[in-house]
């Protein structure tokens, strides 16, 4: 029996490939697919290959924790996110930092001070009280910067400490000068009326027959005086040191004409007269006297202008009746000047009240040969520059504002311990014996009145003085103000300038419609002002300008400041001032063994009335 051979299913190795013939444009073979059994074979064995060994399991996903927080592995970060990274990290630790230990400071010097608020007084005693006194810094949009400061990080321990406190702010560079002075005055004013009454006998007791209440109201100024020297006044900054003693000098350095200033109060001028109650009203007063005392002296005077015909018309008629010769002179024979008002003749003069006679002897109240002493002086190292090289100091400031809250708490106890030395005098001299960095109040006086237009900011000359030469070394230079301030005449005179320019045809004009001129359509619209209201404004402007560059004039940079050497007239050379002493470790002490007494003292009263059942 013929048997065939088996027939084998293997496939036949493939050909070898034929090599690429030679030449230059020889291409190679296209691939050669691979057949369909191979890939299902391939297919097949990797479906029965054996499975991967699986990770080993973390039992924290059991608990919630999803495994890519595990399998995360974080990048390093690029330089500019390092950078980035380490600035805002960096500045929020130190931001907190500094503003957790503003916080732990601060309630430390309370705790310091606390007790003294719950102390009780006795019977006769009063509560201390302090005065702040703070100045405008000039150029400044907060007006009351240095206020701020005192309440920030002096105020809470006076709080806490149950001490009273007054503020006094000026508005405006030389304000707070301008307040201290008419305060002055006035006191001067009281106390000489007070010497005058003190030939009269003492007054008995009220509750006696022919007793004098008035005894009462002296023992009560007395307190208030004695209160007052027991305080203390908190000077914030150079410039409040500047304005307080410019305004003792000045308000105890001049004469005091009592008839001048009854005339000022509106006393003895008749009941048309308003009485001048009001400190700016009375300055309103004395700048409208010192306005027709310039226009009488210039010949350009702004309202020194030909007056109206039917104003000037007024007593020139040719008819020889005798109303026509009691009618009253005109304008120009009776010295018309832009502040006098004519009375009509047909209504009856107001009855003149007769103004009070003074003794031809004491018609002034003569400066004082010293000053009474003042109360002890806080000097506050306040100071606040302008300028971009001052930026990066603020911008480090803005990190360590417990600097502040430490030395507002050392104030604030050197405040309430009250401890004082005399103050120093000031020592530098020229050449011919002056004083150095003293102010001229001569040139302040002209400064105001505009005479000095070219005056610039100086750099400030010492005194020699710890106390006098307060922060002298940042604020008596130029470079502490702002530019538009250094040259405040010159810009002040550009603004007088152009408004006396543009005054004489609007004072034309209203004087043309008093006249009876008709008025055109669009004054109809837009009535011009009168000449009362002219003055009116013209006023207003003098005085505001005049205010600013005395102020310029006193708390510029190169200014000095103001003392007089009476006020070291004693043997020992001290002045009637006394300066507050920072606090020392001993006085710290001393006062933590005062707060542990009274807590001791209370802790015994608190178990006497438990003992007692009083509780």
């Amino acid at each position: 029996m013929d048997t065939k051979p088996p027939v084998s299913d293997a496939v036949p190795p493939p050909a070898a490939p034929t090599p690429p013939a030679a030449g230059a444009g020889a291409t190679p073979p296209a691939p050669v697919a691979a057949p369909a059994s191979a890939s299902s074979s391939s297919s097949s064995a990797s479906r029965f290959a054996p499975p991967k060994p699986l990770p080993k399991e973390n039992p924290f996903v059991y608990l919630g924790i999803p495994q890519a927080v595990f399998d995360y592995r974080p990048k390093v970060p690029g330089p500019k996110m390092s950078v980035f990274l380490a600035l805002t990290i960096g500045s929020t630790v130190a931001y907190l930092y500094d503003r957790r230990e503003c916080k732990r400071l601060k309630q430390h010097y309370i705790d310091e001070v606390k007790w003294m608020s719950e102390d009780k007084l006795g019977t006769t005693d009063l509560a201390r009280k302090v005065r702040i006194l703070a100045a405008r810094i000039p150029e400044d949009s907060t007006v009351d910067r240095s206020t701020i400061f005192f309440k920030r990080y002096i105020r809470p321990y006076l709080v806490a400490s149950g001490t009273d406190f007054q503020i006094t702010t000026g508005r405006n560079p030389g304000g707070l000068g301008r307040t201290l002075i008419s305060e002055i005055r006035a006191r001067r004013i009281t106390e000489a009326s007070e010497q005058g009454a003190s030939s009269t006998p003492p007054p008995v007791s009220p509750f006696t027959s022919g007793g004098d209440p008035n005894f009462v109201l002296d023992d009560r100024d007395e307190a208030r005086r004695a209160s007052e020297l027991g305080g203390g006044y908190v000077l914030l900054g150079r410039g409040a040191l500047k304005e307080y003693l410019w305004a003792l000098k000045k308000g105890y350095g001049e004469d005091i004409d009592l008839k001048e200033e009854a005339r000022l109060q509106g006393l003895g001028l008749g009941s048309t007269e308003k009485r001048k109650d009001s400190k700016a009203e009375r300055e309103e007063e004395v700048l409208v006297r010192e306005l027709e005392r310039e226009d009488a002296a210039n010949p350009n005077a702004p309202f020194d202008i030909p007056e109206p015909a039917g104003l000037a018309s007024i007593g020139s008629s040719d008819d020889g009746d005798a109303e026509h010769d009691a009618s009253p002179p005109s304008l120009s024979s009776a010295g018309y000047t832009p502040y006098r008002v004519l009375t009509p003749t047909s209504a009856p003069l107001p009855p003149v009240s007769k103004a009070p006679s003074y003794p031809d002897s004491h018609p002034l109240i003569l400066p004082a040969r010293q000053i009474p002493p003042q109360p002890p002086l806080l000097l506050v190292p306040f100071s606040h520059p302008f300028g971009v090289r001052q930026w990066p100091q603020k911008m480090l400031h803005f990190f360590n504002h417990r600097a502040d809250v430490r030395q507002g708490g050392e104030l604030a106890l050197a405040l309430l311990t009250n401890h004082t030395r005399p103050f120093e005098p000031p020592v530098n001299r020229d050449g011919l014996n002056n004083l150095e960095g003293m102010l001229d109040l001569n040139f302040v006086d002209e400064v105001r009145r505009g005479l000095h237009k070219d005056a610039k900011l100086e750099e400030g000359v010492l005194t020699g003085s710890a106390d006098l030469d307060l922060v002298a070394e940042s604020d008596e230079l130029p470079s502490h103000f702002l530019g538009s301030y250094r040259e405040l005449p010159k810009s002040h005179e550009f603004r007088s300038r152009d408004f006396y320019k543009e005054l004489e045809p609007r004072l034309v004009k209203a004087r043309e419609l008093a006249d009876g001129r008709t008025p055109t359509s669009a004054e109809q619209k837009n009535p011009p002002k009168m000449e009362s209201e002219l003055r009116k404004e013209r006023l207003d402007k003098e005085m505001r300008w005049r205010w600013e560059l005395e102020g310029w004039a006193v708390v510029r940079s190169g200014s000095g400041v103001a003392w007089d050497e009476k006020w070291t007239s004693n043997a020992t050379g001290e002045s009637p001032f006394r300066v507050v002493t920072p606090v020392t470790d001993q006085d710290k002490e001393a006062l933590r063994r005062a707060r542990e007494q009274w807590e001791a003292t209370e802790a015994a009263k608190r178990k006497e009335r438990q003992d007692n059942g009083w509780e």
